[in-house]
């Protein structure tokens, strides 16, 4: 399907990206009022539930997005959420040591990603930075740049050592320490901080400060030795296991790079990544897995939407970047966009994924919802053959 002649189809395909995006301003994900207002909830279980934490990674997603989601609409609505958005992460959520804390819950939690736990990732960190320059960029007010500055002298403090070696990715404010690292693929250091990248090199063209770009090799050095013949990348330290959802951030952090630095090296990486998530994980509709070689109910789920989506958007991504690129699975990517509107739940929210036995959890996930609206912003301009939007590549 190609609509660029067709303005019908141009309309309407503008119009199921809108709505998307404007689930998040009415579904109670977003807080819109009091002193957490411009924050975004990690999720909303069933109605009956309510959400459960503010997070400070998809607060720092919904700015980026909205970053690439202005070409659809001049409603000043969506640069007021920026705007609220980030005045959440530099007033409530960063620390006065200039890292930015994680989830905030209502009553104290046991989490060490609480607020008054006070364990900070470093991925969570740069996902909010990258949001804050992405303010920046869109509105041109200096009071971002600096705390995305901030950010990035006390990450580089934190997580790297005098010869920018990485320590790990969580580290203990209060301790003053990195946190011992864990097999699970977020709790140590592995090829998914390459999406780090993004937020770096954005602030290294601020603030000219080379250790930026020296973390940048440190990150890209790391990524790259863990990548194995078949395209894909281990992201459990103890096993040999493939997760799609940090396999596909470490995606994200090279198409960025490929683009940013025109390198095509790193899109020959990227493609070969993206080969195994749909040539191994999703080549068969009724058996697509989001972990392999084996099956992980991760969270709950069997599948994971976000898994899905975001192997998408680096598909999209790549066209985008590679008109020529056609791998021989492509048939089967139409129908795996009807699979992720099928995680679509009535509120109009994104399911997280779907049980063991099938079914859809009432789960409507923030992250997952702004990795599809992305997806189909990239689908949109794909279809249109139209190139990027801009010369930069934004990606929540």
């Amino acid at each position: 399907m190609v609509i660029d002649n067709n303005p019908t189809e141009t309309a309407a395909y503008t119009q199921k990206i809108l709505r998307l995006a404007e689930w998040i301003s009415g579904s109670g994900i977003r807080v819109s009022s009091g002193e957490d207002r411009g924050a975004l909830y990690a999720w909303i279980e069933k109605p009956s539930d309510g959400p459960l934490f503010l997070y400070s990674e998809a607060t720092g997603y919904l700015i980026s997005m909205i970053n690439n989601l202005r070409q659809f609409s001049e409603e000043p609505g969506w640069t007021r959420m920026a705007l609220e958005a980030g005045d959440w992460l530099v007033s409530v959520a960063q620390h006065e040591s200039g890292l930015v804390l994680g989830r905030k819950y209502s009553s104290p939690s046991k989490d060490i990603f609480s607020f008054e736990n006070r364990h900070v990732a470093l991925f969570d960190n740069c996902i909010a930075g990258y949001g804050l320059m992405n303010l920046f960029a869109m509105t041109g007010k200096e009071k971002y740049l600096r705390h995305a500055l901030r950010i990035a002298d006390a990450c580089l403090d934190a997580f790297f050592d005098e010869d920018f070696r990485l320590l790990g990715p969580v580290f203990s404010i209060d301790g003053r320490a990195i946190r011992t690292q864990q097999d699970h693929w977020s709790a140590h250091s592995g090829s998914f901080l390459l999406k780090c990248a993004l937020f770096f090199v954005s602030a290294s063209k601020k603030s000219q400060d080379p250790r930026l770009s020296q973390a940048v090799d440190t990150l890209l050095k790391l990524a790259l030795e863990r990548q194995l013949a078949d395209g894909r990348f281990l992201t459990n330290r103890a096993a040999e296991e493939t997760h799609l959802h940090p396999h596909c951030y470490t995606i994200e952090g090279l198409l960025f790079l490929a683009h940013e630095f025109q390198r095509a090296d790193l899109l020959d990486h990227a493609k070969l990544a993206i080969d195994f998530a749909f040539r191994v994980c999703m080549s068969q509709p009724d058996e697509i897995v989001h972990s392999w070689p084996t099956t992980d109910n991760y969270c709950g789920a069997a599948l994971r939407s976000d898994a899905i989506v975001q192997s998408l958007r680096a598909y999209y991504i790549v066209k985008l970047l590679d008109d020529s690129y056609a791998p021989d699975w492509e048939g089967q990517v139409d129908g795996l966009v009807t699979i992720i509107d099928s995680f679509g739940l009535a509120s109009g929210g994104t399911s997280y994924g779907r049980s063991g036995d099938g079914l859809l959890i009432e789960h409507a996930n923030s992250w997952c919802h702004i990795f599809r609206v992305e997806m189909e912003i990239f689908r949109y301009h794909y279809l249109r053959r139209s190139g990027l939007p801009g010369s930069y590549l934004f990606i929540a």
